[in-house]
């Protein structure tokens, strides 16, 4: 019987191909840091620096990382471990580094997030709460491109982050918002009044303030000789 014993140190060698110097238990050929009496108790490959082709050598996984040298992806989360260490600064032993809910091979592979911020894009909702709850991008600060964040939309006026006009009246929420009125009311009748004012006026005609929900027109008329009265 010719096999080698790989139980034993030995064994194991000769197993390996380890002949020479090279067989020697201190000895450390594959130049990774461990030597092959530990890479014997470890079960990780001496010859080779990166035993499971992670991107990390065996002696950065064991002294370094505290992650498995025989497992490219350690904590199970769809990301290897080098590319967690080396592309993304995410935590290569913990599913989700940032706490959001997310696991860091979803925030990457599925929805292009940040696995290490759990708000990718800085509009005050984590990017959990705007996929599963809100339906929002979480790499858009303002989903509906209304001028409104995400955040302030929820939060503060309670209107619909996916619909640039809430109450579907023709002004836009941030429009509402900045006449102090609430975007979630139906101001179908101040537009028309807007629209049915300047409807016949020229360029450079302006809407000015709204205080307490309360509107004040004024139109401002530009210089033209087929205008006979202003009101």
């Amino acid at each position: 019987n010719n096999i080698p014993d790989t139980s034993t140190y030995t064994g194991w060698a000769i197993d390996q191909s380890l002949y020479g110097a090279d067989a020697d238990s201190s000895a450390d050929p594959d130049l990774d840091g461990l030597d092959n009496q530990t890479e014997f108790n470890l079960g990780t490959n001496p010859t080779l620096s990166d035993s499971d082709s992670d991107g990390l050598s065996d002696s950065e996984e064991v002294n370094t990382y505290s992650t498995d040298p025989l497992d490219a992806d350690s904590d199970d989360d769809g990301l290897n471990d080098g590319d967690e260490v080396n592309t993304y600064s995410s935590d290569p032993f913990d599913t989700d580094s940032d706490d959001d809910g997310l696991t860091d091979g979803n925030e990457v592979n599925t929805h292009g997030t940040d696995p290490s911020d759990s708000d990718s894009d800085d509009d005050g909702l984590s990017d959990s709460d705007e996929i599963n709850i809100h339906n929002t991008d979480p790499n858009d600060t303002d989903s509906d491109d209304d001028g409104l964040t995400d955040s302030a939309e929820i939060n503060t006026h309670q209107s619909d982050p996916n619909n640039d006009d809430t109450s579907n009246d023709g002004l836009s929420d941030k429009a509402l918002v900045d006449y102090g009125l609430d975007p979630n009311v139906d101001h179908t009748l101040l537009y028309n009044a807007i629209v049915q004012s300047i409807a016949d006026l020229r360029a450079g005609s302006t809407v000015s303030q709204v205080i307490n929900n309360q509107a004040t027109i004024t139109l401002t008329l530009e210089g033209s000789d087929d205008v006979q009265s202003r009101t």
